[in-house]
Parts: C-alpha cells; sequence; structure tokens
C-alpha cells in the first residue's frame, strides 16, 4: 500500500470529522501502520523480523491525535530513510486503569519491544509500575513532566522526551516573582502526580524568592459523571477569596479543567484585577472559546521548549519537524487534524519514536535480527546522549545518514525537534523552558530559559529573547 495514498486518505478524513469514533480512528490508523511496514497483518511470518513498537495516546482526546499523527510521521521517516517499523495503538483514554490494560495488551498480544506512553504522569508511572519494568520493556512518555518519576525504582526502563517539572517550577515561580513582580499568588492544581509535584515545586521556588502563596487549592482528577465540578470551582475560588485576594492564580490544570474556573473567576467582580499563571497543560487557545480573546491578554505561562538556536533552516531540528509535519498534515487541514499551534508535545511525540527506532536498528548491528527489548533499552543512550557522535536531526536525510553510521558501527547524537535527548541516569532529559504569554487571542514565546543549577534554592535561572518566532 502506497503510504502517499493513505496519509492522504487519513488527511481527508480528518478534513470531514476530526471528532470520529475512536474504533474508526484506529481503524484507519491501522492501514497507515501496514504501509509503513510493507506488510500483511494477517501474515505473521511477513513481518516477523520488523520491531514492534508500542504506542499509547489519548485518542478518545482531542490532544491525542495530533500526537499520534507525529508518531506516525516518525515511523514513515524511519521507514523511508530504511529502517521499517512495526507499530501498533492503544487508547490510555486518560484512565489509568484503562491505560495498564491498553500497554498490557500491547506487550502481550501486540508484541511490542518498546512503548511510547503514557501522556500523563500518573498514567506513565502506573503503566511502568505493572507492564514495563515486571516486563522489562522500555519506555518513553512524551509528555509526562512529574518529578516524582525521576525517583520511581524503574530498573532503567522508564524514560521520557520532556525535562521534569523541577525545571518548570523554578521558571513559573522566576516567571510569577522576577518578571510579573508578583508578591503574593494562590495555586490551583489538580490532585495526582502532575499537579502535587508540580505545584509542591513551585511553592517551594517562589517562596525561596521572597514570594508569598496565600492559598493552595486541590480539585479532583478525573471526576465521576454525577460531580459538580462547576461547584467544586466555585467554593476553591471562594476559598481564595476567604483569605485575601491574590494578585494572581497558578492554573495547575488540565486545560479542560482550568477553562471552567478561569470562566468562573473573570465573571467575579472580585477577582477583576486577578491574573492568571499558566502551566504546558494550558498553552493552547482552546479557552477562548469559553471567554473573549482579550480576556487573557498578557497572562503568561511556561512549557518545555527547544533550544533556541539561530540556525539555517538545514540544521534546524525544530523546523525540520514543523515543515515535514505540515507537508503531511496541511495547515488549512490542521484544524480538524490537530495543529502545531494548538496542540502541545508533538515534537517528543516524533522524538520518542525516532530515538526508540534508531536504538533497535543499532541493536540489531550488535545482535542480528533477533533482539530482546533490553539490547533496544541498551542503545538508548548511545543514539541520543553520546556526545562525541556525528549529530543528527530529524527527517528522513538526516535518518538515512544516522542508519549508515549506525551499520559502519559509528556514534551518532540525535538532537531531536524538541531538542536534546540526552538521557541522563534516571532516563531525564535537561531542556529549556519557555515562557509564553496571550498576545492577541494567540500563544507567543516570549522568552527561552534556561534552569543553571537545580541543587539550589531558588535555582538560578537565565533568560533571553527568543532569537526566532518558535512554534508550539
Amino acid at each position: 500500500m502506497d503510504f502517499e495514498l493513505v496519509v492522504g486518505v487519513i488527511s481527508k478524513h480528518f478534513g470531514e470529522s476530526y471528532f470520529m469514533s475512536k474504533s474508526f480512528y484506529v481503524c484507519l490508523l491501522l492501514s497507515v501502520f501496514l504501509a509503513i511496514s510493507g506488510c500483511d497483518d494477517s501474515d505473521d511470518n511477513a513481518h516477523a523480523e520488523l520491531v514492534t513498537i508500542g504506542l499509547i495516546f489519548p485518542l478518545s482526546a482531542p490532544k491525542g491525535k495530533p500526537r499520534h499523527q507525529a508518531a506516525l510521521l516518525a515511523a514513515r521517516h524511519l521507514a523511508e530513510a530504511g529502517y521499517p517499523i512495526r507499530t501498533v495503538v492503544e487508547d490510555s483514554q486518560l484512565d489509568k486503569f484503562l491505560g495498564v490494560d491498553a500497554a498490557r495488551n500491547l506487550v502481550e498480544n501486540g508484541k511490542a519491544k518498546v512503548l511510547i506512553g503514557a501522556s500523563d504522569s500518573g498514567i506513565t508511572m502506573e503503566i511502568a509500575d505493572w507492564v514495563s519494568i515486571p516486563n522489562q520493556i522500555p519506555q518513553i512518555s512524551y509528555a509526562s513532566t512529574s518529578p516524582e518519576m525521576t525517583e520511581l525504582k524503574d530498573d532503567d526502563f522508564l524514560f521520557r522526551t520532556v525535562p521534569s517539572d523541577k525545571l518548570q517550577g523554578a521558571v513559573l515561580a522566576y516567571l510569577a516573582k522576577e518578571v510579573k513582580g508578583y508578591e503574593k499568588v494562590a495555586v490551583i492544581y489538580r490532585q495526582g502526580s502532575y499537579g502535587d509535584h508540580h505545584s509542591f515545586e513551585f511553592q517551594n521556588e517562589f517562596q525561596s524568592r521572597g514570594g508569598t502563596v496565600t492559598s493552595i487549592q486541590a480539585h479532583v482528577a478525573d471526576p465521576p459523571t454525577d460531580f459538580d465540578i462547576e461547584a467544586d470551582f466555585t467554593h476553591i475560588l471562594d476559598n481564595i477569596r476567604d483569605v485575601g485576594i491574590p494578585q494572581a492564580i497558578v492554573a495547575i490544570s488540565r486545560d479542560e479543567e482550568s477553562n471552567v474556573y478561569i470562566k468562573q473567576a473573570l465573571a467575579r467582580k472580585e477577582f477583576k484585577e486577578v491574573e492568571f499563571i499558566f502551566v504546558d497543560a494550558n498553552k493552547n487557545t482552546n479557552i477562548f472559546k469559553d471567554v473573549s480573546n482579550t480576556a487573557l491578554e498578557g497572562m503568561c505561562g511556561t512549557f518545555p521548549s527547544p533550544p533556541d538556536y539561530k540556525l539555517p533552516p538545514e540544521e534546524d531540528s525544530r523546523l525540520m519537524f514543523e515543515n515535514s509535519y505540515n507537508n503531511v498534515f496541511p495547515k488549512d487541514k490542521q484544524q480538524e487534524q490537530g495543529d502545531l499551534e494548538t496542540y502541545t508535545f508533538l515534537h517528543h511525540s516524533y522524538d520518542a519514536v525516532i530515538v526508540a527506532g534508531l536504538a533497535a536498528y543499532a541493536a540489531t548491528q550488535e545482535k542480528g535480527q533477533a533482539i530482546t527489548s533490553i539490547d533496544i533499552r541498551d542503545q538508548l543512550r548511545n543514539v541520543a546522549a553520546t556526545q562525541e557522535g556525528t549529530k543528527i536531526g530529524p527527517g528522513i536525510d538526516n535518518l538515512r545518514t544516522a542508519l549508515e553510521h549506525l551499520k559502519n558501527r559509528e556514534p551518532i547524537n540525535y538532537e531531536g525537534a524538541s531538542g536534546s535527548v540526552d538521557f541522563d541516569n534516571n532516563g531525564d532529559v535537561i531542556a529549556p523552558i519557555e515562557i509564553w504569554c496571550y498576545n492577541n487571542g494567540q500563544t507567543q514565546t516570549s522568552n527561552i530559559c534556561e534552569v543553571m543549577d537545580i541543587g539550589t534554592e531558588p535555582k538560578q535561572v537565565v533568560c533571553k529573547e527568543p532569537t526566532q518566532k518558535p512554534s508550539q
């Protein structure tokens, strides 16, 4: 099956109806997997030598499909560079129990040797505990930022292409205190690994800079269907008001949650002068479905950012990915498909698949075709964290060069669409954090920041204006 034809069919269907049923979406994508591998899924022997990579995305949520598309783009690039892989996808449905079931199915029935996922930190760690670690399967998350993952005893099977919230929390506090000049803020966060640790990191950093956190309010994560979330957020805003109106509220929630209490706060006169500070989950324009696009003008947040190097187009990893993504998923269709300006962690999803694929190929050069998951795990740092290796960026031509180097047993250093993928001993990456702000109803990067010393309080943060206009 011709890959271009399949992608064209998908683009056509996305353009007609992005919110397709999960079953139709998965069936449609199955044809893409077969096109990538050039195999008939009913013929087990045909793809016996292809490495299977299991993908875990929240397909039933809007953000899941564009991230999955970025992963498919990575699989396509690997195939066209000369190393086809077999991919199988499952929907986590943003539920830790269903996420574990999805991962288990990918390993036991899909025969996945690598897992890519999940999205939420809590789901990612549940999968690691119940599937990846006991089955010795390397797992790479593209969006899980909780610091708790660093401390997890994972036997070196858990990795991520996004930096820990220890970094984002430091820049978030720097934004609030040093950039915005706030002395008193309140925090609203979602319960669970992501919100618990992100709010903790922010509070410590903000207070170490001399600021005061007037109130910390947790809201229920994934409430039951009969739960009145609007009443819960009303109560949370009442609690914040009762201890004294802050200058700003730090929103550490999924956008579908924060959009509710932001709309409520904007409608209450006592919060008329209160601003909001946002995190990575809010870097989009979905809020403007509920409030005017001027209501949040000038308000800012943080997000893990690719490094802001002023490079020519042929060397700019981010631009290489974005151009490829836009070619496969044209901009005039992206509002339905999942565009680069609205959805986050597409770059990180792409890199997770590329690193897994390169590690698998490197393992085959060392061990032959009959490689194990441990063989792949042992090559992850060799293809992405070898400073003396040849620098490799995203894209078909670069990956073709990477495969040639690996075939000749020469070291490479993959520098991804999301930036450096230099996994440390904990499977973490160190990456810049951007400060972004709402400007005329759009998100715009204002600064690129680096945390220079993680061991100090407050952490040293150095920021600069971007030398180019970064997108999501």
